[in-house]
């Protein structure tokens, strides 16, 4: 069984875009305080999420951990 591709946006992170895995996703919001970040499935929604950040329905994560 394969793993559905998700792209995951950083809008506040030591480099905020998007980024086509949880790794590079993780390099970008560790140690970066009230770092925001979500997952989406699809390319088109996570470009159109990153350009207007508004348009996501559910907040974006936050980054808790230390």
């Amino acid at each position: 069984m394969s793993k559905e591709k998700k792209y995951y946006v950083v809008w506040q992170g030591n480099s905020p875009g998007i980024y086509g895995s949880w790794e590079d996703c993780q390099r970008e919001i560790k140690g970066y305080p009230d770092a925001k970040f979500k997952s989406f499935t699809n390319l088109e929604e996570a470009r159109k999420a990153f350009k207007d950040p508004e348009s996501v329905k559910s907040e974006p994560k936050k980054n808790i951990s230390t």
